[in-house]
C-alpha cells in the first residue's frame, strides 16, 4: 500500500470495492479494468489488425464494442442501469 501511494500520490489505496460497483457481476467489473488499462481480449497486439466487428461498421476493438457497436447497446444500457456515478 505504501508504494502505491508513493506512486501514484493522487489515488486512495484501498482493498474495498467500490461501493457504486458492488452490484455489478465481477466478470463485468473485470472486462472494465481491462478496457481502462488499454488491454482486452478483443484488442489484437500493436502488429496485428483487428477483425470486423458483426455490426460491419468498425473494427472488433474494445473501444468500438463498448462505445460505439450498435450490437451491444442493449447491453451496454443493462450495465448503466445496474451503477451509479459516471462510469466512464
Amino acid at each position: 500500500m505504501k508504494q502505491w501511494k508513493t506512486q501514484l500520490p493522487l489515488s486512495t489505496p484501498s482493498f474495498t470495492f467500490p461501493k457504486h460497483l458492488q452490484e455489478v457481476d465481477w466478470v463485468d467489473t473485470r472486462a472494465l479494468g481491462w478496457v481502462f488499462s488499454k488491454y482486452a481480449p478483443t484488442d489484437p497486439p500493436p502488429n496485428i489488425t483487428a477483425d470486423l466487428c458483426p455490426c460491419s461498421t468498425d473494427l472488433a476493438t474494445s473501444h468500438h464494442l463498448l462505445q460505439d457497436c450498435q450490437l451491444l447497446d442493449t447491453q451496454w444500457a443493462i450495465l448503466q442501469c445496474t451503477t451509479t456515478g459516471d462510469i466512464l
